[in-house]
């Protein structure tokens, strides 16, 4: 039986759920480095569970913490979906163009880049007014992005 958990902690969430050797404990994330995943690792090894860490970084601490690491997802990710905003002091946010907001779609390309990627990326344009002129020039920055980084 699948469950997911998430609320007062890995520890009280994996004993409310009763985990024992008989059982399979996968954490997810992304950057290989989210406390609560470590933890809950940690904790369903304590108690005899099995344990996978899936992640996108080599030598993280998620896979440290687990019995089967599972690194660099590179060529099992089917679609990356880029956009960009400003982020709002105070809270909220507001959508812009690719290359100008608070996300580094130009590090992220690399990085994609760098681990091998080779499948879909989608953008997504959303902002008011002329939606095709936006959809326009933010396609030209990422093919611009693409061709600096030499990934043609």
């Amino acid at each position: 039986m699948l469950r997911t958990l998430f609320g007062m902690g890995p520890k009280v969430d994996l004993k409310e759920l009763k985990a024992d050797s008989r059982d399979t404990v996968v954490g997810i994330a992304a950057s290989g480095r989210t406390p609560y995943v470590i933890a809950a690792l940690e904790y369903a090894k304590s108690v005899g569970c099995a344990t996978v860490g899936v992640t996108c970084n080599r030598n993280s601490a998620v896979g440290a913490a687990a019995d089967i690491a599972i690194e660099i997802l590179g060529d099992r990710i089917y679609y990356v979906h880029l956009k960009n905003a400003h982020i709002v002091r105070g809270g909220g946010w507001f959508l812009t163009h690719m290359g100008d907001g608070d996300i580094d779609n130009r590090m992220f390309l690399k990085l994609l880049k760098d681990r091998g990627y080779q499948g879909k990326v989608g953008l997504e344009a959303p902002r008011p007014g002329d939606r095709d002129y936006f959809a326009r020039v933010d396609l030209a920055y990422v093919r611009g992005v693409v061709k600096d980084l030499g990934w043609e």
